[in-house]
């Protein structure tokens, strides 16, 4: 079971990657379309203070620093970022870095150079907010890092417009670059808090898909042998009508010999342990392409896929033999099993198969201990449940 939860985490993680996967395309478009915006936006402004002609600098000054400048180093983040996301070496993990903090420098410029609108610190809240669908608390918080500690270097070290006044310059100034720090302290905060509670999201959808999975699997296994029931071989029969890879399937029907007899002789609850031992045995020779069920009561079923008739009539003889040499031990009556096959066709029904089958088994319930085969013109093969005292057989049905 605990093979199984890890499978059910894991197919949920991939999904969550591809959550990412997305998430992280819409992460690297929004980053070129802010130095589209900021290109843009430089040429409007250029434009309009051009046509104004209040301006301290000369129009080719101004494109030059204004609009040329931060646009190279902008192309330099934008040719990294192009290589990172087509890198195929890359994790999705760094990548998200790499994003993340080229991000970071986009912000950077686009504030700097117009480092006249102090309110422009909010552009630093759209990198850190765009990491929080990671779910990455180490993500997040590099990110709001670089970015307090960028837009500090800005403020106190870069003078881009000469008529940019340093926090230090006045009180105002110092006050001003102290709101904005605790407002983007205080957005972070508030995005840690949301990585936490989306972790936590995650954490119980996973738990809610075990408990689901957990109470399917409750309605496909029987409660007192631990195998699949007849939910589930309703599904294995139709999904046999729907093969169509021309592989062979086999049907046999056990039951135990005398089962009420050991019941009355023995009491109920010895005749649920020897039900449980049967289906352990059964079990034992159970794989992919041999799956068993509890039809009812005493009665068991297994289905053979992509196997040959002696193969089929070998894995129920040791059934047989494990079963009579095994929980005739424990008991002290001895016990034995009858079992019919028959050959599934296409032009059969599942009906049909298990009237079949029930025939056959039927006949081998007459002889007990026996292993009896359907075949379509309602003859029957018989066989022991040992080999050295098998009739000789041969063929396939």
């Amino acid at each position: 079971m605990k093979l199984i939860e890890n499978t059910i985490i894991i197919e949920i993680q991939k999904e969550y990657k591809k959550i990412d996967s997305r998430w992280m395309k819409l992460h690297y478009n929004t980053f070129i379309a802010l130095v589209l915006f900021g290109l843009i936006f430089e040429g409007i402004v250029a434009i309009i203070w051009y046509n104004s002609g209040d301006v301290d600098i000369t129009f080719q000054k101004y494109i030059l620093k204004y609009l040329l400048a931060p646009l190279f180093v902008n192309l330099i983040f934008v040719l990294i970022s192009i290589f990172v996301i087509r890198s195929s070496k890359l994790s999705q993990k760094v990548k998200a870095y790499t994003i993340s903090l080229l991000y970071v420098g986009v912000s950077i410029i686009f504030y700097t150079v117009h480092s006249l609108f102090y309110t422009l610190f909010i552009i630093f809240t759209i990198p850190i907010l765009l990491t929080v669908i990671y779910n990455d608390y180490i993500l997040t918080t590099v990110t709001a890092i670089l970015s307090f500690s960028l837009m500090t270097i800005s403020d106190f070290f870069i003078v881009w417009d000469p008529d940019k006044l340093s926090p230090l310059d006045s009180d105002l100034g110092l006050v001003n670059f102290s709101i904005a720090m605790l407002l983007l302290l205080l957005f972070y905060l508030l995005c840690i808090v949301a990585i936490r509670f989306g972790k936590e999201k995650n954490a119980a959808s996973i738990q809610k898909e075990i408990e689901h999975y957990q109470t399917r699997q409750k309605l496909k296994i029987d409660d007192l042998t631990n195998i699949f029931n007849r939910v589930v071989l309703r599904e294995a029969f139709q999904n046999m009508e729907e093969d169509i890879s021309g592989k062979v399937y086999y049907f046999a029907m056990l039951d135990i010999d005398d089962f009420k007899k050991l019941n009355d002789t023995f009491g109920h609850e010895k005749g649920d342990r020897c039900l449980i031992e049967f289906a352990k045995i059964l079990s034992k020779h159970c794989s992919d392409d041999v799956q068993v069920f509890r039809f009812g009561g005493d009665e068991f079923c297994i289905l053979f896929k992509n196997t040959t008739l002696d193969s089929v009539v070998e894995t129920c003889s040791r059934i047989q033999q494990d079963f009579k040499t095994g929980v005739t031990s424990t008991n002290s009556m001895m016990m034995s099993a009858s079992i019919g096959i028959s050959k599934y066709e296409k032009h059969l029904s599942a009906t049909q198969l298990l009237e079949n089958t029930d025939s056959a088994l039927y006949r081998s319930k007459a002889d007990k201990d026996f292993i009896h085969i359907f075949v379509e013109n309602n003859d029957y093969k018989k066989r022991s449940f040992l080999f050295n005292n098998a009739d000789n057989f041969s063929g396939s049905v």
